[in-house]
């Protein structure tokens, strides 16, 4: 990779370096001028009197001389301060923009970066920055050790930024002297920029003495400083105006002032001067913004940019590194600044980088990949490596080379022990990750309990022998049981923010936390492929209302498979379709539950319209009466319950995980507390319910909703009915797919 120097680029960041040092000849000026109207004016006066002498014959030649020598005195004693001016004053300027070529001359004539002498010119620059820094956080004693102790008074601007803070202080204390003074002296320059920072000064001033009720004085003021500025900033005048009818002190409405109408053409009669306005004039803050203002107004005048210029190198810096990955858990790069913690934030705010020629970096060490260590890759995988990685990770394994994709990041430094015991994974959640708040678990549960198993779980109670409203009881007091304990497992994870796996680890033990992971990991993948069945259910449905002829798809399986062809094209979509939102890490998958506890509800309820509507009423089943009675009823009603439990253990058992994210501990208990038994048993009241119009509707009760939709597209139904069903299926899709990632992830 080349090492050129980039002279243009340097001298972007020097342009502020590189001014002239204008206010201090602005200071040799006035005080020349101030110096030469002092002394000529009775030199001038004796020039006259010596004229009129000679003229009338009054003077003898004695006097004459006299005179002559007392004016040619003046003259070498105005000389000679002019001198001393420039010796103090100008010579030291011109000191300090010869040292500052002389530094900027230095760079450009080196030409390459491994060049000893740009490092010492790069050190130099960097103090420079250092002191700027410092002296415009009101660091000087810093500042001017730094400079002392580097040798580099003449490169920085020490002087003038005492002059800023001097000024700053003044106004801090409510004095407008010295920026008034300031003002005087860049009178043009200010003009010039159009900068009313004079006529703001003023107008704070006569503020001050309306607050103090001086009103005469106020009035004074406003005739001599302000009038001067009606032409720009008349209606700011008005408001000055005002503020004599009003103390600081005033309570009132809307007040409407009336003054007397004037000659001059488009001039206003009255001015409406609401709480709002004089208490804005009246805000002690406008001297912090006056303060402000100030030094906005001097750093244009002395060309000086307003962020530090290590700042701004920084983030030019930062800005040339920053790439879309660097905010990617998975692709963050351990040598890279952007992708540090703190850096990441400076980094925040400047754009993406744009390069011209890619920069691939290597996925096992993080490294740069260049001609002395040029990338690799192995067929199949598309993944690039370095060639140093590959061959240090071969002669570490003999040989071989096992690329660990799924395997946690760590250091490098740290033993297969130290990862066993603590790695990403095994760590409590970092702050930036705690983004679940109570919303985020209402919207969880209620996205979890929509969902087919639960529409359904009522068919297995009205099987027993139980009647809907029997089974509804068992439902409320199943998921009323099972609600503090998800909450009371929640809270190592609410509380601590470490995951399932560390909550295993308290009661089992490192080594027996083993087995409740492998456990639970086996059941979630059993669990996934039944709710992944349903969900090809429910993809069928989908594609048989928007394309019927999906339904006569020959089948080409045998019939040992269990399955045809329709069937598991169906379950793969749905797998296809499962992959997105399992990549997605905990802390943002939240926006897929606050998505489907949207769609699914609205779906559901709309199902439930549907089906009353369609059938004249709620149906028979709500009618129907238990079949099962005393002790039979009562284990029935026991069976029923420890179903509901059942149901939800696996949501018990890994509710750490979710709780982890929390943001503060006190969302994940009533959220859950409340949600889980509210939104599972009104779940199932609606498929009691939609159960029950399908039983009037085609004779005979289908607990399945996406079987009674099925029956919905049976013999040519109307447009609006496949729509329907095409929607209400499509919400189905989007509730099995939320409810695998439960079980899923941790």
């Amino acid at each position: 990779m080349s090492n050129k120097l980039n002279i243009d680029g340097i001298m972007l960041f020097e342009q502020p370096f590189a001014r002239v040092p204008f206010e201090n000849y602005r200071k040799v000026f006035r005080t020349s001028q101030k110096n030469i109207e002092k002394e000529f004016g009775p030199i001038q006066i004796a020039a006259n009197e010596l004229t009129k002498q000679a003229q009338t014959g009054f003077a003898s030649s004695e006097e004459t001389v006299t005179s002559i020598d007392n004016m040619i005195n003046r003259i070498e004693n105005l000389k000679r301060r002019l001198a001393e001016l420039q010796t103090v004053s100008g010579t030291p300027t011109l000191a300090v923009m010869k040292e500052r070529l002389q530094h900027l001359a230095t760079v450009e004539a080196l030409q390459s970066e491994s060049d000893p002498d740009f490092a010492r010119w790069a050190d130099t620059r960097l103090e420079r920055w250092l002191v700027d820094w410092s002296l415009r956080n009101g660091k000087e004693g810093t500042a001017r050790q730094i400079a002392q102790e580097r040798g580099i008074e003449q490169l920085v601007d020490i002087e003038l930024f005492s002059d800023i803070r001097r000024i700053e202080d003044a106004l801090n204390r409510r004095s407008c002297t010295e920026a008034l003074a300031w003002c005087s002296e860049n009178k043009a320059a200010l003009r010039k920029a159009k900068n009313p920072l004079e006529f703001d000064l003023r107008f704070q001033e006569f503020i001050e003495l309306a607050r103090e009720r001086r009103l005469l004085d106020a009035i004074a003021y406003q005739k001599k400083y302000l009038v001067q500025w009606q032409d720009t900033h008349m209606p700011q005048i008005h408001q000055a105006s005002a503020l004599l009818a009003f103390p600081p002190y005033t309570t009132c409405g809307q007040y409407k002032v009336h003054l007397k109408k004037s000659s001059v053409p488009g001039s206003l009669s009255y001015i409406r001067l609401t709480p709002f306005v004089w208490q804005r004039l009246y805000d002690p803050s406008r001297w912090k913004t006056l303060a402000e203002s100030f030094r906005l107004a001097i750093y244009n005048l002395s060309t000086l940019p307003t962020e530090p210029l290590l700042h701004l190198a920084m983030y030019a810096g930062l800005a040339s590194l920053k790439l879309p990955a660097c905010y990617d858990e998975h692709t963050k790069n351990v040598d890279c600044p952007v992708c540090d913690a703190d850096l990441g934030l400076l980094a925040k705010e400047v754009p993406l980088s744009h390069h011209v020629n890619s920069t691939i970096v290597c996925g096992i060490t993080g490294k740069i990949m260049d001609e002395d260590n040029s990338p690799m890759a192995f067929p199949g995988g598309g993944n690039v490596y370095s060639k140093e990685a590959l061959e240090e990770m071969a002669a570490k394994n003999h040989g071989k080379v096992w690329l660990k994709k799924l395997e946690v990041s760590r250091g490098e430094d740290s033993t297969f022990t130290e990862q066993f015991l603590s790695n990403d994974d095994l760590r409590p959640v970092p702050p930036e990750k705690r983004t679940w708040k109570i919303w985020n678990f209402v919207a969880f549960w209620v996205a979890d309990s929509f969902n087919i198993n639960t529409w359904m779980i009522v068919s297995s109670m009205v099987q027993l022998g139980l009647s809907w409203w029997q089974a509804w009881i068992c439902v409320w007091i199943g998921y009323g049981i099972v609600a503090p304990f998800i909450v009371l497992n929640a809270r190592p994870g609410a509380i601590f923010h470490v995951t399932f796996p560390v909550v295993a680890r308290t009661s089992f033990g490192v080594y027996g936390s083993l087995w409740c992971v492998f456990n639970r990991g086996a059941m979630a993948c059993i669990w996934y492929g039944v709710q992944a069945s349903i969900g090809g259910s429910c993809v069928l449905v989908m594609l048989r209302a928007m394309w019927p002829s999906v339904n006569n798809i020959p089948n080409s399986m045998p019939a040992s498979s269990g399955t045809n062809t329709r069937d598991f094209m169906c379950f793969f979509l749905f797998w296809l379709i499962s992959l997105p939102a399992i990549w997605f890490p905990i802390h943002k998958i939240r926006h897929l539950f606050t998505l489907k506890a949207i769609v699914v509800p609205i779906a559901g309820i709309t199902f439930f319209v549907w089906c009353i509507v369609k059938a004249h009423g709620v149906g028979p089943i709500v009618r129907q009466p238990a079949t099962i009675h005393d002790s039979t009823l009562g284990w029935a009603m026991v069976s029923s319950l420890m179903s509901c439990i059942s149901n939800m253990a696996t949501l018990v058992t890994n509710a750490p995980d979710f709780a982890s994210r929390a943001a503060y501990p006190e969302a994940a208990v009533i959220p859950q507390l409340v949600s889980v038994p509210l939104g599972f048993s009104l779940v199932s009241f609606i498929g009691i319910i939609v159960s029950s119009s399908s039983q009037t509707i085609y004779g005979e009760a289908i607990w399945s909703p996406i079987d009674l939709l099925g029956k919905f597209l049976d013999n040519n139904p109307s447009h609006a009915t496949r729509f329907g069903v095409w929607f209400i299926s499509a919400s189905f899709i989007i509730a099995q797919v939320g409810s695998p990632i439960t079980s899923l992830r941790h």
